[in-house]
């Protein structure tokens, strides 16, 4: 298991928690930057800096990849399809 997955099992409860009161969170907090890089390369183009929602949906995605991961399914990886 990837660290930043092993990071978001480690403390499940505490990011469950914040995504349900939708936290207002500091990018800056010790918790949130194992996720940071991995998201980032996911999803480049999010401003995590200036969007609280964008933080609570890193938080999601980094759940939902840690169920993936748990499942043995593949992580997302992104896909640059050609549309005609």
């Amino acid at each position: 298991m990837e660290k930043w997955l092993q990071h978001v099992k480690d403390n499940e409860e505490t990011i469950a928690f914040w995504i349900e009161r939708h936290e207002k969170l500091q990018l800056s907090d010790d918790m949130l930057q194992p996720i940071i890089e991995p998201f980032l390369k996911e999803f480049p183009t999010h401003n995590l800096r200036s969007c609280n929602d964008c933080i609570i949906d890193m938080l999601r995605w980094a759940r939902i990849e840690l169920r993936k991961h748990e499942q043995g399914l593949p992580p997302n990886k992104k896909q640059n399809k050609v549309s005609n």
